[in-house]
């Protein structure tokens, strides 16, 4: 059976669609100058999923981005289709030391700023929405 949007939904995503327009050039530059500013150390993506090679695909970070972090050890020595940054296992990061870790996921947020402190690390941590 075909199930047909409600009007109240297909508002919803037109709004969407139209916030997006909007602002897309204005967050994608916040994300790029958040990045190339992040000083010493350089930037560490937590998550080596799609999300992580889309943003960095998106945003060709150069340098600023030092690597890829992610729990799966299937994943760690291995890099990231398209943009090709190495994904590592977390006590790699002792060796990095970075200024900025972005949390590709927010539930994992905390966790991830519990596993940095364990590391002996303090960096600044956001994660995306």
């Amino acid at each position: 059976a075909t199930t047909v949007p409600s009007d109240a939904r297909i508002t919803a995503v037109r709004n969407d669609a139209e916030w997006f327009a909007a602002n897309v050039d204005r967050v994608m530059n916040d994300w790029q100058r958040l990045i190339a500013q992040a000083g010493e150390g350089g930037v560490v993506l937590w998550g080596g999923g799609s999300k992580a090679v889309a943003l960095l695909t998106a945003l060709t970070p150069g340098h600023a981005v030092r690597c890829v972090v992610d729990i799966n050890a299937i994943k760690q020595g291995t890099y990231l289709p398209v943009c090709g940054y190495e994904v590592v296992a977390p006590a790699r990061l002792g060796d990095v030391n970075p200024a900025l870790v972005i949390v590709m996921n927010p539930v994992y947020r905390e966790e991830v700023e519990s596993d940095l402190a364990g590391l002996g690390l303090s960096p600044r941590v956001i994660a995306l929405p």
